[in-house]
C-alpha cells in the first residue's frame, strides 16, 4: 500500500512539474463487468457454477445421508464395530474428496473468470489508445488507485460504448 501511495504521489509530481496534462481515469472493473461481453461472460461463468454446485450438493446430500445411518449405527449398542468404523472411515475420504471437489471447483471458476478478464482487457487496451488518441489525454490511470477524481475526467462510459460498438 505504502509502494502504490509513493509511486501515485511520483506519477502526480512529475505530471505537475512537466506542466499540464490531460488526465483521464478508467474504472477497468467496471469496464470488464459493464461492457456486453463481459456481461454474457459473467452470465456463463455463472450459469456453469451453478451446474457445478448442484452436482457436489447432489454428493453433499447423500454424504449427509450415510453420516445420519452411521450415527444411528453408533447409537444401536448391539452394531457391529468393525463396520461402524470402516463406514466412519470411507465417510472420511468422502468429506475431503467433497472438499477438493469444492475447492478444485472455485478454483477453475476463478481460472476462467480471470481468462475471460484478460480477453476484455487485450480488447480494452487498443479501445483506450483510440479514445486517448481522439481526446488528447496524456495520462491515463485505473480509478482503483485514485482516490479522487472529478466525473468530467472519468472516461469509463465512453470506452463501455466504444467497446460495444467495436466488439459487437
Amino acid at each position: 500500500m505504502r509502494y502504490l501511495i509513493m509511486s501515485l504521489l511520483m506519477v502526480l509530481t512529475t505530471v505537475t512539474v512537466m506542466g499540464a496534462n490531460k488526465i483521464a481515469v478508467v474504472d477497468m472493473q467496471r469496464v470488464i463487468v459493464e461492457v456486453k461481453q463481459g456481461k454474457k461472460a459473467m452470465a456463463l461463468l455463472k450459469a456453469e457454477k451453478a451446474k457445478k454446485e448442484k452436482a457436489i450438493n447432489a454428493k453433499k446430500d447423500t454424504f449427509l445421508q450415510q453420516q445420519k445411518e452411521l450415527e444411528n449405527m453408533m447409537k444401536n449398542p448391539a452394531a457391529d464395530k468393525a463396520k461402524a468404523k470402516a463406514k466412519y472411515e470411507s465417510l472420511a475420504r468422502t468429506y475431503q474428496m467433497l472438499q477438493r471437489e469444492a475447492q478444485k471447483m472455485q478454483q477453475e471458476l476463478l481460472a476462467k473468470e480471470q481468462q475471460e478478464a484478460r480477453k476484455i482487457m487485450d480488447k480494452v487496451q487498443a479501445i483506450l489508445k483510440k479514445v486517448v488518441k481522439k481526446e488528447g489525454f496524456d495520462i491515463v490511470l485505473n480509478k482503483a488507485a485514485i482516490l479522487y477524481v472529478p466525473a468530467s475526467d472519468d472516461i469509463t462510459n465512453q470506452v463501455i460504448r466504444e467497446y460495444d460498438k467495436v466488439n459487437k
